[in-house]
């Protein structure tokens, strides 16, 4: 394989046009799970975040009953568990984000108050450098906007605790809020502004740059209990997962005109269960009803929503307005099968809790209830008739997309050809090129390390025709 550095070369602009069908397929990586870790309630695991090292290593932080789990995924097929930390008491819920390299944790129903880990020597070990209720003692869930140094932290004392974490290991509290006596059960929060769902309040969105004195920007009333959301990369789309009662739709939501304090919901929409599905049980109940949202994430085009028994959904979202399901995994097919009306159409609480998209290897980690962690891989392949190609190409792939700083394409040839390789960017200019001879299977690692995130088209050109591909930087 060679790697390829980018050419800084612009021409003058040209149209560059793109239309052309994909298939995503998610391809199973490797996991981790403990049989012998203690069961709370409704299964053995809870929430799931990733941290990726400066020397290029990625963690999976997963949560269970009774600890906090750092476990190396490097390598998905050989994930090794490097520390595991214990809170105190057995929970349903925990919580984790990073900040640099220190790992945030909080659970909820458990008196262990915030937990912070110092990860700067992975992957050797990991140290436990504070824990204290000082703050809180109980809390659902925690969010750090990294810009700021601000860890918020919600669903315990108050509507919002807010610590400035400027110095890692020792939070400084800058506000505890009563935010309308509002109950925030999850939020997002970029440059000081908190987007909250805030259970069945529904969506509230706060200026929270001066901490003790927060402005209400804008509010949304739905239709059920307002669980968790994201937000677009542009601010322009915020996604939301309403988690009960159940099989309540996913919502898209207009921010465009967020300070006008005008949210629109501009469209919702239901992923079955199965492919296929009857449309209601022998008793008349709505099989739609059980597939119930958990957390949703964006990153791309892509939303990314762990779905309780349904896995993990994406959705193709780059027109909010009609989002398009492109792939799944289901982590819960024990209610897949309609004859089985014991268990098909089940609405519990088990399947998969969560979902991280973000790693710089564009491997996706999520977790289940029951069955711990697992890596996938979604790999993107474009669709086309074989005139497309270049008479002697069989094959054009990329992978990962979204791509992180290196971009792997192969091809392969019936019989040997030069090739030619060009990287545009979405106003046409070019920002990459090379030329390569190729016969028979060859692999190509694009350094695409100095590019900002966007689309970009990668073409491919031989002796009679050119195949384009579209790639996402992100």
């Amino acid at each position: 394989m060679k790697k390829i550095k980018l050419l800084t070369l612009f021409l003058a602009f040209a149209c560059v046009a793109f239309a052309q069908d994909e298939e995503y397929t998610l391809i199973t990586l490797g996991g981790w799970d403990d049989d012998n870790l203690p069961t709370h309630f409704y299964g053995t695991f809870n929430d799931i975040w990733g941290y990726a090292a400066p020397d290029g290593r990625e963690y999976a932080l997963l949560g269970s009953a009774a600890f906090v789990h750092i476990i190396d995924v490097t390598d998905p097929a050989n994930s090794v568990e490097i520390e595991r930390f214990e809170g105190g008491t057995e929970t349903v819920w925990r919580d984790m984000k990073t900040y640099q390299d220190r790992l945030y944790a909080c659970s909820d129903n458990s008196g262990e108050g915030l937990i912070i880990v110092d990860m700067s020597d992975l992957p050797n070990s990991a140290t436990k450098t504070y824990q204290s209720d000082e703050f809180f003692g109980s809390a659902h869930d925690i969010f750090v906007d990294e810009a700021n140094a601000r860890l918020y932290v919600v669903g315990g004392p108050g509507s919002m605790v807010i610590l400035d974490i400027t110095n890692p290991d020792s939070p400084q509290l800058l506000a505890q809020l009563d935010l309308d006596g509002t109950y925030i059960h999850d939020l997002y929060v970029r440059d000081n502004i908190a987007y909250c769902s805030s259970a069945w309040d529904g969506l509230y969105v706060w200026n929270l740059e001066d901490a003790a004195n927060p402005v209400l920007i804008a509010t949304l009333e739905t239709n059920g209990y307002n669980h968790s959301n994201w937000v677009s990369e542009d601010g322009n789309t915020i996604i939301v997962a309403e988690e009960v009662p159940t099989g309540l739709p996913m919502l898209m939501v207009d921010a465009t005109n967020l300070m006008d304090n005008d949210l629109t919901i501009q469209a919702t929409f239901v992923d079955p269960n199965i492919d296929n599905a009857p449309a209601t049980d022998p008793s008349g109940n709505d099989l739609d009803m059980y597939a119930t949202p958990h957390n949703p994430y964006i990153l791309g085009d892509l939303a990314y929503v762990s779905y309780y028994e349904d896995g993990v959904v994406i959705f193709d979202i780059s027109d909010p307005t009609a989002p398009v399901k492109v792939a799944t995994h289901d982590t819960h097919p024990q209610n897949d099968d309609p004859s089985d009306l014991a268990n098909y159409g089940y609405h519990g609480y088990a399947g998969c809790w969560g979902v991280y998209p973000f790693l710089p290897s564009g491997n996706i980690i999520f977790s289940d209830f029951d069955s711990g962690l697992t890596s996938q891989e979604l790999v993107i392949t474009p669709i086309v008739s074989t005139n497309e190609l270049p008479t002697n190409i069989n094959k054009f792939n990329i992978h990962p997309t979204p791509a992180g700083d290196f971009l792997t394409v192969t091809m392969e040839s019936s019989e040997s050809e030069a090739v030619s390789l060009k990287m545009t960017d979405m106003n046409g200019r070019l920002v990459m090129q090379t030329t390569s001879n190729i016969n028979g299977a060859q692999t190509e690692i694009l350094d695409v390390s100095s590019l900002t995130a966007g689309m970009y088209f990668l073409s491919l050109s031989g002796k009679d025709h050119t195949a384009t591909r579209k790639v996402v930087k992100k």
